[in-house]
């Protein structure tokens, strides 16, 4: 075996007495040298070591697993060999002892041998996620009632909760808090950095502001941006002189530079000073550095780029557009650049400092104090969770940084450490290893193996830091004590792959994006032997990326910008129309392929910047996550198909499912892969094939559905969605009424669930039954049941189910009313009894119980995925025993623990029911595919922007730098970024776009024999232009600037591969060590370009011929043509198999059946509930378009950027004005009217008479309020409205801006009017805001259609009436309106409202049973009252 391992392979596992680093590229098969490593030491016939006195460290415990079986298997096999060998059989006695576990398992070993030093209970347990979640969600409780009580209005815990709450409450605090602590605790001592971090903003007036972390960083990342602006201008000049008439711009734009160089300088000069200032730590020093800062604040603040002069009419237009756009992106950037920190003098950063230091304090001493409430809960329970295990070994292995005594005896019993993954390390392990090493007493015994490269879990707090220190500094030279060795020879994948990944890392990663320089020492060597294909088959070929543009409507794209139409060979290469490529040839690096087609933040109201108080919080421009795609636009649709738009990543998956038909076509002569289990080329089959996202939310589920639409088996491991699948919610549901039934909307999914079996019309019949109380009091009263659960004289009672009594014809309606009675009574006996039984059963026997009892197990095994559906519903026991098994008890508790998992998006995968062989595309996120390989790698959605979301927190976190939080003017209203949060964005956007690249070099290195890349644009044209200009402005490697300005894989990937005369690949780089001597001649990427028309969907089957009768017909005649086969007593297998021959009745039967079309399938399109705003908008639409001259009432809109004080809307206005009339108190107005007019009253009607006002008998108006008043004399309405609106604001019901929205005047001049004075005369029986619900004919909403015309169908009519009354008359009813009406005009708005009108008229008539006699719509901007 010794002779397969490589050089390097065999010099890692053997090399002793240092300190080693494996260095181990993908695919080099690190985790056998690690194992081999292992063995050798075991089994050295010199010097053996127990295997025993061996930590080996990995990363998870199925790692731990495979490791230690691989061991057992080579000491079996060595016994084999030598039976007799006491040191074998005692390594195989040993290995279930040895110490190969994954860290926890490691500290938890060492607390459970110390447990006396921590003061822990000896019987400790580890609590569960479970579990540990629940505590901290109740420690958090705790520590926020503490809070809420003891503190006052005016401390600072309020002004947090006012600054960092998030509005109306305080959830974002509470989760800042929960943040704080868990990002803390990868640290070794979370205290002491809350401390630390706190007070670095105590200094105040005496910081020496340039030399702090953050201005250093913020200097530094200023410095690169100004060189990559000098950059664009330099390529922009050289773009000018190449063009015509465009002299006259070359020498602005040097003008420009020189702009751009000086404030460089000023940034260089700052950085040295900072510097100075941080080694010299004097006054002087400090001053200069600020000094240095605010001369470049004040350059930048001034900086101003002077006008391009005019050019000729023989100016190169295409030229000259280019380069003004690249100008005003400089500009534009510049701007973001003064705006990103240093918009502010070195005085006003101090003095921001001083505000933000006592939040931050105390921020931090109520992480503390939650920490000490979440640790307190966990001793009196007993229990530990997994970060206390690594806090509680640290505490044991060192005492104030020095090893302790445990430390040194385990440092005895380990004679070496083996740690896999090392990459994926934490600062908190690397301070436990190395005191479980021997380095201080100078042993050198760390061997450490793994790859930067692939350190792709900084999300965890993984530190890929502690590696590349190690791998930058260590000797790659024998006999020092600190060594590292490169493994870079891969034996995963075939050449084809690796010098694509080569060619494309070497061109994009850097130390600037990817934190290492992807040279030729880093390059991937091919390794793996994969035979020459025969004749017959394809395998291997170039890497391909394929591009969607959403804009195009056609097939293909070709690089010239021509379109080759669906079905259309192309001439040039000889390409098929189906797009069946049966030649490996392909285009050289970047070429463009024509050949083939695939397959044939919403804010709170606080103003955010320094100088800009409505401007956007993000200052730096930068992507803020992902934003959802839109559908294509109505136009783009598919042609014969007619099909709707589709989302993007439809698109995207229907053109990932072309490309897999292609590559798997069941036939020789397609494309194989080679199989190492027969030895041989096969067909590539699905299971061979896996798609790998970023992330699978959103995309997976769409991926699956429509792969099957085109008859491929796909299966998504998202780890998402459990808790939205039908099963689980319904089964959820019946947990919460269970626990209380009050809950209507559970309730209500229960009853309409299998479960309760309730119908639409049973759901209706208990809500008649009483509209004022919950569904289930409403179902207690139908079922006729008092409080105690007996009969009562309620609505039904056993009266209601005498069917024999009374009308005949009312039989059926009494009979069909008992049938619901009995069912409800059924349900309430079934829910009673789970209800008693929950309260003495454990919640997973009370799941089981449900689950069996109610049928529901055995109903969704039934259903379509029923498999999968009961495995989610077996999980959902598991949870729960696993619930029970916990301190935690009962059903609210489990029900309450599962509500919060959900709202903070802790949802989990559905049940996995997937086997190793089941012949499906699998679907991955790239982080799940680390570790495995692929022989076929489809990378897609490579054109999705990267998720920046976590960069607009409040408060921003990093391990180095701290807190970087906003600065809150709660006086002012406002919210500035500070100088800390503008420094540690930077860094976290820099350090996530490192991440982002380490992710996409995971991604390709997992395929073995195929990579295909695919993405989406929105205008191909457009990033084409884009990648040729910045990689004609690069030699080698692109640009580390234009690399930290993508937002997605293919703003790497595009420029990357696009320049067409860059070398082929790159060879065996370590075998030379000469990098411009590497290259081959061979293609490596082949990309094409598609548009929507690629993406249409085909079909599997029958539906793919496009015509079911002209397939049926084919069969038909096939099956005619065929000869019969003779009766010989037996059937062959494939006759017994084959169906019947069809004939010609069979053949028009499954054609009726399946051109069967549901006959009402308008219908479908009505809903079974609508509003009267509905209703009228329709009414609306139709007279607009039957109208030859509709009245438009004008428009004078600005746009959005012109109004930045706009306002409230109108709509808002109205909603707001409709508000203040339903709660003005009309009694207290009446008084105030009335007070106002007494004393002009020269005498009062009779008592008991009524005048032309319609005033009530006993309610006269003084005479001063009735029409023909002079005003004046009402003049006490205004001051009463005011005062009134005034408590609604005080009070909280509207806003400021709201109750400024309000003119007193104008609700003063209704209740003058004739009209406003009777209802004041009336106000003790005004009915305002009274909300409806009334059934009507669909063929009333369908009158102009005419199958819905002849519906005799119903539906809900819902609406809410402003204001009516009684007169004993009949009814009086208004509707208040403030819409703009041209003067003149109420004809307008009455026609707008006519439809609302009458339907309000209506239901009122229904609800009351008395006639509307009057209808009115009050206009408050021209004060008429329009009659209707």
């Amino acid at each position: 075996m010794a002779n397969n391992w490589t050089k390097e392979q065999l010099e890692a596992i053997t090399e002793r007495g240092c300190n080693l680093l494996v260095a181990a590229a993908a695919g080099a098969g690190k985790t056998a040298v690690l194992v081999e490593r292992i063995i050798r030491k075991i089994t050295d016939p010199e010097n053996p070591v127990d295997i025993d006195r061996l930590l080996v460290v990995t990363f998870t415990n199925a790692a731990a697993t495979e490791m230690r079986e691989r061991i057992g298997d080579a000491l079996a096999e060595a016994l084999e060999k030598d039976p007799s060998s006491a040191n074998l059989q005692k390594q195989m006695a040993l290995l279930d002892r040895a110490s190969i576990m994954t860290l926890h398992s490691f500290c938890l070993e060492v607390v459970k041998s110390h447990f006396h030093a921590l003061d822990l209970d000896p019987l400790f347990r580890i609590a569960d996620e479970t579990e540990s979640a629940l505590m901290r969600l109740e420690a958090l409780d705790r520590l926020f009632e503490s809070k809420y009580e003891n503190e006052d209005g005016g401390s600072l815990f309020f002004k947090l909760v006012e600054s960092y709450g998030g509005g109306r409450d305080d959830s974002l605090l509470r989760d800042t808090v929960m943040t704080l602590h868990r990002f803390t605790s990868s640290h070794p001592y979370p205290e002491k950095w809350l401390a630390e971090q706190a007070e670095a903003y105590s200094a105040g007036a005496n910081v020496c502001m340039c030399g702090t972390p953050w201005a250093r960083v913020l200097l530094s990342s200023a410095a690169a941006e100004l060189q990559g602006l000098m950059g664009m201008l330099g390529r922009a000049k050289e773009r000018a002189s190449r063009a015509e008439g465009l002299e006259p711009y070359c020498v602005v734009l040097d003008d420009d530079m020189k702009v751009l160089e000086k404030i460089r300088s000023l940034c260089l000069d700052a950085m040295i000073k900072a510097d100075e200032a941080c080694g010299k730590a004097d006054e002087a020093s400090a001053r200069d550095a600020d000094l240095a800062w605010d001369r470049l604040h004040d350059a930048l603040a001034a900086c101003e780029f002077t006008r391009l002069p005019r050019c000729g009419k023989d100016a190169d237009k295409t030229a000259q557009e280019e380069v003004k756009a690249v100008r005003n992106t400089v500009k534009e950037r510049l701007k973001k650049l003064q705006a990103g920190g240093f918009d502010a003098s070195s005085a006003e950063i101090r003095e921001d400092f001083g505000k933000l230091y006592p939040q931050l304090k105390y921020l931090s001493d109520m992480v503390s104090e939650f920490d000490g409430i979440y640790r307190q809960m966990k001793k009196e329970k007993g229990v530990l969770d997994f970060n206390d295990l690594e806090h509680y070994c640290l505490q044991i292995l060192l005492e104030d940084g020095v090893p302790t005594a445990a430390a040194r005896e385990l440092r005895k019993r380990y004679e070496e450490i083996l740690i896999d993954e090392y990459q994926d390390s934490n600062l908190i392990q690397e301070l436990i290893i190395s005191a479980v090493s021997g380095n201080d007493d100078g042993i050198y015994n760390i061997f450490m193996v793994g790859d930067v490269k692939q350190s792709i879990y900084r999300f965890r707090q993984a530190r890929p830091d502690l590696f590349l220190s190690k791998y930058q500094g260590y000797n790659r030279d024998k006999g020092y004590e600190n060594r590292v060795i490169q493994l870079y020879k891969n034996f995963r994948s075939r050449r084809e792959v690796i010098n694509a990944v080569n060619f494309i890392f070497r061109r994009i990663m850097s130390p600037e994006v990817g934190e290492l320089d992807y040279t030729a020492q880093e390059y991937l060597n091919p390794g793996a032997v994969f035979p020459v294909p025969g004749h017959d088959c394809i395998a291997g070929g170039p890497v391909e990326l394929h591009i969607l543009d959403l804009l195009s409507e056609a097939d293909e794209i070709k690089p010239d910008g021509n379109i080759k139409p669906e079905g259309q060979a192309d001439e040039e290469t000889g390409g098929e129309a189906d797009g069946g490529d049966k030649s490996c040839k392909c285009a050289s690096a970047g070429a463009i392929s024509g050949s083939g087609a695939p397959g044939g933040d919403a804010g709170n109201g606080i103003g955010t910047g320094r100088n800009n108080a409505n401007g956007n919080k993000d200052v730096h421009g930068m992507n803020d996550g992902d934003s959802k795609n839109g559908g294509m636009p109505e136009n783009s649709g598919s042609g014969e198909d007619d099909e709707e738009p589709l989302d993007s990543i439809q698109y995207e998956a229907r053109l990932v499912g072309s490309i897999i038909r292609r590559i798997v076509t069941h036939e020789p002569g397609g494309f194989s892969v080679f199989d190492k289990k027969v030895n041989a080329y096969r067909p590539v089959e699905y299971r061979d094939i896996v798609i790998l996202m970023r992330t699978t939310m959103k995309w997976a589920d769409v991926f699956v559905d429509e792969l099957a639409l085109m008859g491929i088996p796909a299966y998504a491991d998202t780890g998402l969605g459990y808790f939205r699948t039908v099963e689980v919610e319904t089964m959820l549901s019946l947990l919460q009424i269970i626990d209380n039934p009050m809950q209507d909307i559970p309730m209500l999914a229960v009853l309409r669930s299998p479960i309760g079996g309730f119908s639409t019309d049973d759901l209706a019949d208990i809500r008649l039954a009483d509209r004022s109380v919950s569904i289930y009091e409403a179902m207690r009263k139908l079922a006729g049941l008092d409080d105690t659960g007996k009969e009562s004289s309620g609505l039904c009672g056993t009266a209601g189910l005498d069917a024999d009594k009374g009308d005949p014809a009312d039989k059926s309606s009494v009979k069909d009313k008992s049938d619901v009675i009995k069912k409800t009574r059924d349900f309430l006996d079934k829910l009673d009894r789970w209800r008693d039984a929950a309260q003495y059963t454990p919640t997973d026997e009370l799941v089981w119980q449900l689950l069996s009892e109610t049928g529901y197990y055995s109903y969704v095994g039934a259903l379509p995925g029923g498999a999968e559906r009961k495995a989610n519903l077996r999980m959902l026991f598991e949870r729960a025993r696993q619930y029970e098994e916990t301190s935690y008890r009962g059903l609210f508790n489990f029900i309450n623990f599962i509500s919060r998992l959900r709202s903070g998006g802790g949802d989990m995968g559905s049940a996995k029911i997937l086997g190793e062989n089941d012949n499906v595309v699998r679907i991955m996120s790239i982080h799940k595919s680390k570790g495995l390989e692929f022989p076929v790698v489809i990378v897609a959605g490579c054109g999705k922007k990267f998720n920046m979301q976590d960069l607009n927190a409040s408060i921003l976190l990093h391990q180095d730098l701290g807190f970087g939080p906003d600065l809150v003017d709660l006086e002012k209203r406002t919210i500035i970024p500070s100088l800390p949060k503008f420094a540690i964005r930077q860094k976290l956007r820099l350090e996530t776009l490192s991440e982002e690249m380490r992710i996409l070099y995971v991604a390709f290195t997992r395929a073995r024999e195929k990579l295909i890349i695919t993405g989406s644009v929105r205008d191909h044209a457009g990033k084409l232009a884009s990648w040729r200009e910045k990689a004609a402005g690069a030699a080698d490697k692109l640009s580390p600037y234009d690399m930290m300005q993508a937002s997605s894989y293919l703003d790497w990937i595009g420029p990357a591969v696009i320049k067409q005369d860059s070398p082929g690949a790159t060879g065996d780089a370590h075998g030379t060590g000469d990098e411009d001597d590497i290259h081959l001649d061979e293609p490596l990427v082949e990309i094409r370009f598609w548009g929507t028309g690629a993406a249409r969907l085909e079909k599997g089957a029958p539906e793919a011929a496009g015509n079911i009768r002209e397939w049926l017909r084919e069969i038909h005649e096939r099956d005619a043509e065929s000869p019969q086969m003779p009766d010989e007593g037996t059937k062959r297998p494939e006759q017994e198999e084959r169906p019947e021959s069809v004939g010609h009745a069979d053949v028009q039967q499954i054609i009726e059946a399946l051109e069967w079309t549901y006959p009402y399938q308008k219908l479908t399109t009505v809903p079974a509930k609508i509003s009267v705003t509905e209703l009228k908008r329709r009414a609306l639409q139709e007279e607009v378009t039957e109208s030859a001259v509709p009245y438009i009432q004008p428009m004078q809109e600005r746009p959005l950027f012109m109004e930045p004080d706009k306002g409230l809307s109108a709509a808002h206005r109205g909603t707001v004005m409709h508000f203040v009339m339903q709660h003005l108190d009309l009694g207290r107005l009446y008084e105030a009217a009335k007070s106002k007019a007494k004393d002009a009253e020269p005498s009062s009607a009779p008592s008991g008479t009524a005048d032309s006002t319609g005033t009530a008998e006993g309610n006269v108006l003084p005479m001063a309020l009735r029409p023909g008043t002079d005003a004046d004399l009402t003049d006490g309405l205004v001051p009463e409205i005011s005062s009134q609106i005034s408590s609604m604001k005080d009070m909280e019901l509207i806003t400021p801006a709201e109750a400024e929205s309000v003119d007193p005047e104008a609700v003063a001049a209704f209740f003058r009017s004739p009209f406003g004075m009777r209802m004041l005369s009336l106000h003790d029986s005004i009915h305002r805001e009274t909300a409806f619900t009334i059934e009507i004919k669909c063929s009333e909403v369908l009158k102009d259609d005419a199958e819905g015309a002849a519906c005799d169908e119903t539906m809900l009519l819902q609406g809410v009436i402003d204001c009516w009354f009684d007169t004993g008359d009949g009814l009086v009813l208004l509707d208040y309106k403030t819409d703009y009406v041209p003067g003149g005009r109420s004809d307008i708005i009455r026609d707008r409202y006519k439809v609302q009108i009458e339907y309000y008229t209506k239901a009122l008539e229904k609800i009351t049973g008395k006639k509307v006699t009057e209808r009115y719509l009050y206009l408050f901007r021209s004060g008429e009252l329009v009659a209707c």
